[in-house]
């Protein structure tokens, strides 16, 4: 899990996202909410990177063209 937030700054985490998404290969909601976890409980957590994975996450959940069942045939 450290590799997604390790030492990752806002911008490098939104675009590392972004990235994923355009590619296809986004982040399992798994990962991001065990990420998102860790963030809370670090000393000094980031609002902009809980609020990055939070969105991220919520994209995630929500039924559409964006959601999780994007690109498939079902």
């Amino acid at each position: 899990m450290g590799y997604l937030l390790n030492n990752t700054s806002a911008q490098d985490l939104d675009s590392t996202i972004r990235c994923a998404n355009v590619n296809g290969r986004a982040f399992e909601i798994e990962r991001l909410q065990a990420s998102l976890c860790d963030e809370r409980q670090s000393t000094g957590p980031r609002v902009t990177i809980i609020k990055l994975l939070e969105r991220e996450i919520k994209r995630q959940l929500q039924p559409g063209p964006s959601g999780p069942s994007a690109g498939s045939d079902s």
